[in-house]
């Protein structure tokens, strides 16, 4: 009777040891870039090339028909990465109020909210993700996308939406 308790606990330690490989073999990594942007590809993005803009590793997606770049930090020589910044604009509002960007930081808890170089209406949100499940990147991206909805709305509904 021992030996198949033996056995039965072989067996659990090997399927358990089997699921932990598995669970790792979906969880995020953003250490390349690359292999993440292969990763929103699995998860039905079609991000663009990686390519270095201003030092660090950056791709254009689409989340939820709003274009987004997702920049890497962080890095060595463009690569062995920490996290990422989902960031965007509006290239129909143009300077919005001060008082306005302020309410809409205090608004929205999972993104900051600003200006870019031309003064267009930005918005970005940072995450450190390496090693969580793919459902918590599948959440964020979700989140950018209705966060970036609403943000518009608000612009819209404040009359903003007209570039100068």
């Amino acid at each position: 009777m021992q030996i198949k308790i033996m056995i039965a606990c072989l067996l659990i330690a090997f399927a358990s040891a089997g699921a932990a490989a598995q669970a790792a073999d979906q969880s995020v990594s953003v250490k390349n870039p690359k292999a993440f942007a292969e990763l929103l590809k699995e998860l039905g993005y079609a991000p663009g090339d990686v390519k270095p803009v201003q030092g660090f590793p950056q791709l254009t997606v689409n989340i939820a028909d709003q274009p987004s770049d997702i920049t890497f930090g962080g890095c060595s020589l463009l690569e062995d990465c920490s996290y990422i910044v989902i960031s965007s604009s509006f290239s129909d509002v143009k300077n919005p109020p001060p008082t306005w960007i302020t309410k809409m930081n205090d608004s929205f808890d999972a993104i900051k909210v600003g200006l870019n170089d031309e003064r267009h209406l930005y918005f970005s949100a940072t995450h450190m993700i390496e090693g969580a499940p793919r459902s918590t990147l599948r959440q964020i991206l979700e989140t950018w996308g209705s966060n970036s909805s609403a943000l518009a709305q608000e612009a819209v509904k404040a009359k903003l939406d007209k570039a100068e």
